[in-house]
């Protein structure tokens, strides 16, 4: 597909060698961060992202089966963690497709358009005047999300959609 979309430019097939690389790189990141502080969780992301072995995977357009396999992997790993939280973001909507039960913070993008599929909970921020920051969902409505989808213990896909409007909630 991609030969015939750039034809034989190599610089496409580096341009998403380079991509698929980053998005491996972020899940190490991520699936790290069930064991490991924050920052010996980057440390992880960046050992993995600057390795030998990695990098030759990344410069050569051959090793694009490489950055694939490993994506696989952390994929399956990260379907085996026990929940996620995160932002309206790629990793977290990976989450939530790989069967990761997903807690989802909106703050000014619309879940109505965007929320995870799968086993999601969507919180959405919001205050009385009106701004929709991140801080705006306090850490015990996340916790009662988390606590409340881990109790469900259902397993299937289901879409988590949020209707706008002011104040986190919650729906599954």
């Amino acid at each position: 597909m991609q030969w015939s979309v750039s034809g034989d430019a190599p610089f496409w097939f580096h341009l998403v060698n380079l991509l698929l690389h980053a998005l491996a790189t972020a899940l190490v990141v991520l699936v790290a961060l069930r064991w490991l502080t924050p920052p010996a969780a980057l440390v992880a992301g960046l050992v993995f992202a600057t390795h030998a072995v990695h990098v030759e995977a990344v410069a050569n357009v051959v090793g694009r089966a490489e950055i694939l396999s490993a994506l696989g992997m952390l994929a399956a790993v990260l379907a085996a963690c026990g929940a996620a939280v995160g932002n309206d973001s790629g990793l977290t909507h990976l989450a939530s497709v790989v069967g990761c039960p997903t807690v989802a913070l909106f703050g000014p993008t619309d879940p109505a358009r965007t929320a995870p599929v799968g086993r999601a909970v969507v919180l959405r921020a919001g205050a009385p005047d009106g701004s929709r920051s991140l801080a705006g969902i306090a850490h015990g409505d996340v916790t009662r999300a988390v606590v409340g989808l881990l109790a469900r213990g259902d397993s299937g896909p289901g879409t988590a959609r949020a209707a706008p409007g002011p104040g986190p909630e919650a729906r599954s």
